[in-house]
């Protein structure tokens, strides 16, 4: 399962901690919950990825220079496509409502 929610986190451009928190979320929402199960599954879902996880945490250094080099790539990708900042927004939306339309 944890392998699913990383092509799926992968697939919609999100991070596992967006797609968990969306998760529970709609979880408490949720008028028709019959037990704690469905809680119990995600708290298993986050233990499992986390031991999958064989990479050691970045530093601070290292998370500000991935941060930085990651900015520049997104910048120069909207410049290329005439993306403006408030265009994001409306972006995000659209392929959003694609995706659950899929």
């Amino acid at each position: 399962m944890a392998k699913q929610v990383e092509r799926l986190a992968k697939r919609e451009n999100r991070t596992m901690s967006e797609l968990v928190r969306e998760a529970l979320r709609r979880y408490e929402g949720s008028s028709a919950r019959t037990s704690d199960d469905d809680l119990q599954w995600a708290v298993r879902l986050i233990a499992d990825w986390k031991r999958e996880q064989k990479e050691k945490p970045m530093s601070s250094g290292e998370l500000l220079a991935e941060s930085a080099r990651l900015a520049g790539y997104g910048s120069r990708q909207a410049r290329k496509l005439g993306i403006k900042e408030s265009d994001i927004v409306g972006i995000i939306r659209k392929a959003r409502a694609r995706h659950r339309a899929s």
